[in-house]
């Protein structure tokens, strides 16, 4: 009998990232899809796409509708380097992201105005449930392993903005409760939530956000993207993402049948 096979989409916004990414996979090929660089790998019941987005939230917007249009992903990991919000957490870190906050589309006093268009959730944000399992074990065994320093479940402060100031970093953890920032995870949260597309994102602490912040991330980068990019091998290869994708599918079918039956879908 045939397995059915699962498309996964991977974003990254740089070239480091994208770099570090294709270096972990050893993918197959490496092709050009409308000027952006692709390269794709699969074992025997997954497809990824990973994709060189191009810096900034416009890019990557871009990027993440263009695998949905060209690919059509049943799940979309984004992955990278982050700022942290909080001292504590170690570098080489890794963030699941749980809620994502677009911070920078208006003064961040006059959030909760917009905070309905500007706030968008993960696989990750609800603390139970089967799919918080699978990834509250993997978690587990990616630091037990030594893939990497510790996981850390959590809030996003997302804008492009390089945050390297202590004054700027507790503003943007006391107003989200947040304990990362990036440029590009909005972006790709929010494309992927618009098109009904389960989505992840995975981040790897490389500096402190203060004013240490440019020289960490220079010093950082390349080991933090190393243990990102393993953990996010791992994730796929050893049969953890299909774990959540059936899941998802179990439910899919399960909501479908609900219907059919003269249910009313909430």
């Amino acid at each position: 009998m045939s397995v059915e096979r699962v498309k996964v989409a991977i974003i990254c916004a740089t070239a480091e990232e994208y770099s570090h990414c294709k270096a972990s996979f050893n993918p197959q090929k490496e092709t050009g899809l409308k000027t952006r660089r692709l390269c794709t790998w699969a074992n025997e019941t997954l497809d990824v796409s990973i994709v060189h987005a191009g810096p900034g939230k416009i890019q990557c917007a871009s990027a993440t509708q263009l695998l949905i249009d060209e690919m059509s992903p049943e799940l979309i990991i984004e992955a990278g380097a982050a700022g942290s919000l909080d001292s504590s957490n170690k570098v080489g870190s890794v963030v699941f992201v749980q809620t994502c906050f677009e911070y920078d589309i208006c003064p961040i006093e006059h959030f909760d105005r917009l905070a309905q268009d500007l706030t968008t959730t993960t696989l990750a944000e609800n603390p139970v449930g089967p799919i918080r399992e699978v990834l509250t074990e993997f978690s587990r065994h990616a630091v037990g392993t030594f893939i990497v320093p510790s996981v850390i479940f959590g809030n996003i402060a997302s804008g492009e903005r390089n945050v390297k100031d202590t004054a700027i970093r507790e503003q943007l953890r006391n107003a989200f409760n947040a304990i990362a920032c990036s440029w590009e995870t909005a972006a790709v949260l929010k494309t992927a939530s618009l098109n009904g597309v389960a989505c992840l994102s995975f981040r790897a602490i490389a500096d402190h956000a203060d004013e240490n912040a440019t020289s960490d991330y220079r010093a950082n980068l390349d080991s933090s993207l190393d243990g990102l990019m393993h953990l996010l091998r791992e994730f796929l290869c050893a049969g953890w993402a299909s774990g959540i994708i059936n899941t998802l599918q179990s439910n899919s079918k399960s909501r479908i049948s609900r219907v059919s039956q003269g249910g009313v879908e909430a």
